[in-house]
């Protein structure tokens, strides 16, 4: 069965391994998730035909966001979507990056260009000539009562724990200014294989957001 209200990246998957039963008390929708992970087969040819492509760039705009970072003594990487789509040749739409800096240095760092649009959560957005980039501090996430979003994060100085906290593998990638990838869950196997695999326990990933399913 295809799962409702997967992005348009995920269309023509489909759901096969079904072990443990999962109810969704926002949206009432039954699900059926493994103890360990959830596969989806990919069938698009789109997809096929993008086994062994080359990997996208990373664009100017971006990279001098990383370089700036880093001059200011910060690590700095790019994170989730963008990387999973660039390694698969696709380009990505928007770039985030994840960052050992805290909420404020940002701030201090890129001055006028920056803004404060989701600190409590550790967000600053720089906007660059080629769009705005979101700047993250690495943060581990606390409960999530409403089913959508942690109630409150912690920040952390470990791109480990901020990538622990994601929902899949193939999202829970980072990739430096010098293409070094950290990818300690195999997203990258995954997305070479055409899985769709929960960081940790699938169970604890959907009842945190029930928009994952």
């Amino acid at each position: 069965a295809r799962a409702p209200g997967t992005k348009k990246s995920l269309m023509g998957f489909s759901l096969c391994i079904m072990e443990l039963s999962f109810l969704s008390r926002k949206r009432n929708l039954k699900k059926i998730v493994s103890s360990q992970f959830v596969y989806y087969n990919i069938r698009s040819k789109e997809m096929q035909r993008r086994k062994g492509a080359k990997p996208v760039d990373i664009p100017e705009n971006v990279q001098a966001v990383l370089k700036t970072l880093e001059a200011a003594g910060h690590e700095a990487w790019c994170v989730g979507g963008c990387v999973r789509d660039a390694l698969s040749g696709r380009r990505p739409e928007d770039w985030d990056v994840t960052a050992s800096a805290r909420p404020e240095d940002p701030l201090a760092v890129f001055g006028s260009q920056a803004e404060p649009t989701g600190l409590k959560h550790g967000t600053v957005t720089v906007k660059t000539p080629g769009g705005p980039v979101e700047v993250t501090t690495y943060r581990v996430d606390g409960a999530y009562r409403d089913h959508r979003r942690p109630e409150s994060v912690t920040f952390t100085r470990s791109i480990g724990e901020d990538l622990a906290r994601r929902d899949f593998t193939v999202n829970a990638m980072a990739r430096n200014l010098r293409g070094e990838l950290r990818d300690p869950f195999g997203g990258r196997e995954d997305l070479r294989r055409g899985i769709l695999r929960c960081v940790g326990d699938p169970d604890r990933r959907f009842q945190e957001d029930a928009l994952r399913i």
